[in-house]
């Protein structure tokens, strides 16, 4: 089934007139519940992370825990603290092969940590699934760059595993995806104008998404066979690039932002929410480009600032009737 939901605010409803043509051809439009402005407004605190040795370049919120990499020297740490931004703890210094960075971090359980790593070499860039101790030490390591297949004018923008450790690799232009063996199963290729990227939904599937005329498609991927399935459009005004789509938690089955505000997207009710306005919230342009949604309440901005290097700012729902942090 086709849905419409929008992601441009008019008084509690979905901004329709654009999505007519989908509407005629009997697709099912969603109403985009837009709610009030006051019940959309987020109080950040900059969080004090000084602690930690090095830079924090990338943030991955997994259950009630935001894990994120530090930089330093050359080397990576994985670091983790509570939805609160407290409690900041090291996880485990990673012993990598020289010269191989932490793409992405996909997974963590009882002490261990499972990696996405790049190794630049004569012949390509080289994609690894690792998986560390809580020592750091290597216990396992696949080599998935034969599988991937990349030829040399394409680039990965994101690879991510699903719940069932099968491997969805994002390009510039489609979605790779591996068994659990890391075995090619096939690829997907979304219709639009531009392919953007790839999330990892509530439910631990891999979703995608792509732009075309004024709106955003998103599909389900079919792990399986590699292919599409549940097909949502979502009208925006500014549809964003790879990272459009943003990993799902808490109510919804992911999130995205447009140049107003955060929205979360619910599957199985059809409906689109905006959680959170910029303006309202007082995010800037820059803030606004590196919001991470954490849970429903809680939104994570982390960017590079030209004087103070980088700087994380935790922003999180205010109670309207309190005026107060809830």
């Amino acid at each position: 089934v086709l849905s419409i939901s929008g992601c441009a605010k008019q008084e509690g409803t979905i901004r329709s007139e654009r999505a007519g043509s989908q509407s005629d051809a009997g697709s099912v439009m969603a109403e985009l519940d837009a709610g009030e402005t006051k019940d959309m407004v987020f109080s950040g605190t900059e969080l004090d992370l000084s602690n930690v040795d090095g830079e924090p370049v990338k943030f991955f919120p997994m259950d009630d825990r935001i894990f994120f990499l530090v930089f330093d020297n050359g080397s990576y740490t994985i670091y983790s603290m509570n939805r609160n931004g407290e409690d900041v703890c090291l996880c485990c210094a990673p012993k990598l092969e020289y010269g191989e960075s932490i793409y992405s971090l996909c997974g963590s359980a009882d002490g261990e940590y499972r990696v996405v790593t790049n190794q630049s070499a004569s012949d390509a860039v080289h994609y690894y699934i690792v998986s560390l101790n809580e020592n750091g030490s290597v216990m396992d390591r696949q080599d998935i760059t034969e599988a991937l297949d990349m030829p040399f004018d394409e680039f990965i923008t994101n690879i991510l595993v699903d719940r069932e450790d099968r491997v969805a690799a994002a390009t510039d232009k489609r979605v790779i995806v591996l068994n659990d063996s890391y075995k090619r199963v096939g690829e997907v290729q979304p219709q639009g104008e531009f392919f953007q990227g790839i999330a990892r939904g509530l439910d631990g599937g891999i979703i995608c998404s792509a732009y075309e005329q004024e709106h955003v498609s998103v599909w389900r991927i079919d792990m399986e066979a590699a292919g599409l399935k549940d097909h949502t459009v979502l009208v925006c005004n500014t549809p964003g690039g790879s990272d459009f789509l943003k990993n799902g938690s808490g109510s919804y089955d992911f999130y995205y932002c447009d140049d107003s505000g955060v929205f979360g997207h619910s599957f199985e009710e059809g409906k689109t929410r905006e959680l959170m306005d910029f303006a309202a919230s007082a995010v800037s342009p820059d803030e606004a480009s590196g919001i991470l949604p954490v849970s429903d309440g809680i939104m994570l901005s982390n960017r590079w600032d030209m004087n103070d290097g980088w700087k994380t700012v935790l922003y999180q729902k205010m109670d309207p009737a309190m005026g107060k942090d809830k």
